[in-house]
């Protein structure tokens, strides 16, 4: 499958245009990812073109803001088509209408499926 996609991803163009240029399959999409730290009991907002490698990332203490807080846990994520939409994002959900926007999502996704208490 891994030939088919690098095969596929090499696109000609007409003489005029220039040589042969590389095109992704697919359409590269932007993350805003949210983690949890069970030992520290925080959250951590990033973006990055892949939220399950920067997991990896976070969780071998590659980052020295998030080593402390090992293991880390994905939480929530959000797509955007480009960059720029998911860094705007990530700023608001790091603002404090941002931090209450997850705190109510966090909170009503933690009590689907709990038991109500007698």
């Amino acid at each position: 499958m891994q030939e088919w996609f690098n095969w596929h991803a090499w696109r000609a163009c007409d003489r005029e245009s220039g040589p042969w240029v590389r095109i992704p399959p697919f359409p590269l999409m932007y993350y805003v990812y949210v983690l949890y730290s069970n030992k520290l009991k925080k959250r951590y907002i990033g973006s990055s073109d892949n939220p399950q490698k920067r997991l990896t990332e976070h969780n071998k203490g590659k980052s020295p803001f998030t080593k402390s807080g090992i293991p880390w846990k994905l939480i929530y994520y959000e797509s955007f088509p480009d960059k720029s939409s998911a860094i705007k994002r990530e700023r608001f959900l790091k603002s404090g209408q941002g931090r209450k926007f997850l705190d109510g999502l966090l909170l009503n996704s933690a009590s689907v499926g709990s038991q109500p208490e007698a």
